[in-house]
């Protein structure tokens, strides 16, 4: 599949005759005029939400050496710490964003290019755009994005990434078997408008792929201490043949007639088909003994197909400061299970099922307020209320939501053994509010925001050491009170976010840190007059001791452990941006600290038996062209 995705971008790239896109832009001297200004681009929600303003480029030095989805979300995902590309999940709890019963199996949700993050471009000269990430210890991202007009109203492009990374501890010094994960994701899009503008259509194909060796996290000896795992390449891994496999495959479209207006319909669908595959034919042979609980036999060998038909129409439009959007959706779905672990082969196919929705959104924007709300409703079901209230000096939001529990949590059929729930749905609650404070080189924004949950849903082991999903009727809540800031002196910034959080549940089944910090200072100005922007600064993050979710990755789920807390701990990263005309590049110290105080307190972990990112040198380059 790789080697058929680079076929085709290359061949478009150097064969295209060149009479298939429109002249370039001149000025009267033949010099070339176009860049930034004259490529922009759109993404589904703009016209779903029947915005006619395009978005400009990113080419912004600030923040540019975050390559990793952690660092650029601040840190507010838990992953397993050492490497691009492995499973994550939001450090604080979430409530479900949509109604319906869906897949899960989300852990790698950050790398995927979502629907929603697919851009359509308008250019007026073909654009290209090298990136490179070559993070130190053998991660590495490369992307390749391209786009061009075939007419002023039609456009194509595409979207190549790779990621690859190598083990940080247990490895052998052979680079292929120490090669752990290579995922790619590969987009082609393309959208067209009528001359009269009356008729728009977006279409994309997405493909991601990730397979990846597991060894199941850091061995620990009878020797050892949760704060002796530091030895990266010396420790020992738990698992020695194991493997996992995802992939996701999505047509996408979206299209919509404007008859005035007032009245616009609209139509989105896509086909998507997901897989996750598991692996493990040397279970007696690994190190750490148990690691799945009591197994029927010692092969384990799973697999997992879903597939989805989804279909939304609905009419929309705008008058004056409101914009409405009425729709119904339906979604087809199926999933089925395979299995082989030497005593016993089989699968099982769950019969297609339909669901129905109904449901709307009403926005009113004016210069100085901006109201939002929306309801989705299952028949016979669940359903999704939000709503948000943004003032110059005030900002709230509230979510009320009853959701179905996902197919994983609901079903399994395996080589390890199976579960066949009845959960109720998920019902939930999510409050917040704040005061932006904007002064003229000052910003100040405290909140306070709130999350109940009730028969709520998780992970955790069973008395024969099998993860298993399980539901509480205990409530869950957290409360937590958060401030953002950026105070500015001349060249001189720092950012902040101080999250306090304190749990509020009876037998709580949550689990995050009560003090989560992240800083970032920063020198910031232009150069040689204005030719070349520079950013030198150090990021850092700090969380409190908690008992952190372990990882199982037999199921790609984040389950309740207790088996130790994490102690507390800060990472400070070193970094220079700067930018010179099209081209960006960074230089990162990560984990600048790390052995600066004697051990135990020379490195960290962020999940259970996965040790932090140690001392690294990265390198980020971006470099846009537009001929």
């Amino acid at each position: 599949m790789q080697k058929s995705i680079l076929f085709f971008v290359f061949s478009f790239l150097f064969i295209a005759p060149p009479g298939f896109v429109q002249a370039q832009i001149l000025d009267d001297s033949t010099k070339q005029v176009y860049g930034t200004s004259t490529t922009r681009f759109i993404t589904e929600k703009d016209w779903l939400g029947d915005s006619t303003a395009w978005r400009s480029l990113d080419t912004t030095v600030r923040g540019f050496h975050r390559y990793h989805p952690v660092r650029r979300s601040h840190y507010l995902l838990q992953d397993l710490g050492h490497n691009l590309g492995t499973a994550t999940q939001p450090l604080f709890p979430q409530l479900p964003g949509a109604i319906g019963r869906h897949y899960g199996w989300d852990v790698y949700a950050p790398y995927v290019v979502q629907a929603e993050e697919v851009k359509y471009f308008d250019t007026k000269s073909p654009f290209t755009h090298f990136y490179y990430a070559l993070g130190g210890r053998g991660q590495q991202i490369a992307e390749l994005e391209f786009s061009r007009n075939i007419t002023p109203l039609w456009n194509f492009g595409f979207l190549y990434r790779r990621t690859n990374t190598f083990r940080q501890f247990a490895a052998t010094g052979n680079r292929n078997e120490d090669a752990i994960l290579e995922q790619y994701n590969f987009v082609l899009h393309m959208s067209r408008r009528s001359k009269n503008g009356r008729y728009r259509f977006l279409a994309h194909y997405a493909h991601f792929n990730a397979p990846m060796q597991e060894y199941g996290g850091i061995l620990m000896d009878e020797d050892d201490t949760p704060d002796s795992l530091y030895q990266y390449a010396e420790e020992g891994a738990q698992l020695l043949g194991a493997s996992s496999w995802q992939t996701q495959n999505r047509y996408y479209l979206y299209h919509d007639y404007r008859l005035d207006s007032l009245f616009q319909l609209y139509h989105r669908g896509f086909y998507l088909r997901r897989r996750d595959r598991y692996h493990d034919d040397k279970v007696p042979d690994n190190p750490q003994t148990g690691f799945y609980g009591t197994l029927p036999s010692d092969k384990i060998s799973d697999d997992v197909i879903y597939r989805e038909l989804y279909n939304e129409a609905g009419i929309k439009g705008a008058a004056k400061a409101f914009r409405y959007r009425l729709f119904y959706r339906n979604r087809l779905y199926d999933l089925r299970f395979g299995w082989d672990n030497d005593s016993t082969q089989g699968n099982l196919v769950l019969k297609p099922r339909m669901e129905h929705h109904i449901g709307g959104a009403l926005r009113l924007r004016k210069e100085r307020m901006d109201v939002y709300a929306e309801g989705t409703y299952r028949l016979g079901s669940d359903y999704l209320l939000r709503a948000s209230l943004r003032l110059p000096w005030f900002e709230a939001s509230a979510q009320s939501s009853y959701v179905s529990p996902t197919w994983q949590q609901q079903y399994y059929w395996g080589s390890t053994g199976y579960w066949h729930n009845d959960f109720s749905p998920v019902f939930g609650n999510r409050l917040e509010a704040g005061i932006p404070v904007r002064l003229k080189r000052q910003r100040l924004h405290p909140f306070v925001r709130l999350v109940q949950a009730s028969s709520w849903v998780y992970f955790q082991k069973d008395s024969e050491g099998r993860v298993q999903p399980r539901q509480t009727e205990a409530l869950q809540a957290m409360g937590q009170l958060g401030v953002k800031t950026h105070w500015q002196w001349k060249y001189l910034h720092w950012q902040n976010e101080l999250y306090l959080s304190r749990d509020l549940g009876e037998q709580s089944v949550w689990r995050f840190p009560e003090v989560f910090w992240f800083t970032s200072l920063f020198y910031e100005r232009d150069l040689f007059k204005g030719n070349m922007q520079l950013c030198v600064g150090v990021d850092g993050r700090y969380q409190s001791a908690y008992e952190a979710y372990a990882y199982s990755p037999l199921h790609k789920v984040f389950y309740l452990a207790d088996e130790y807390a994490l102690r507390s701990y800060f990472v400070a990263d070193l970094y220079a941006n700067i930018k010179v005309k099209q081209l960006r590049a960074a230089i990162q110290f990560t984990h600048v600290n790390q052995n600066m105080a004697p051990p135990p307190f020379n490195g960290y972990q962020v999940t259970p038996y996965y040790a932090g990112m140690r001392r690294t040198l990265s390198l980020v380059l971006s470099w846009m062209f537009f001929e």
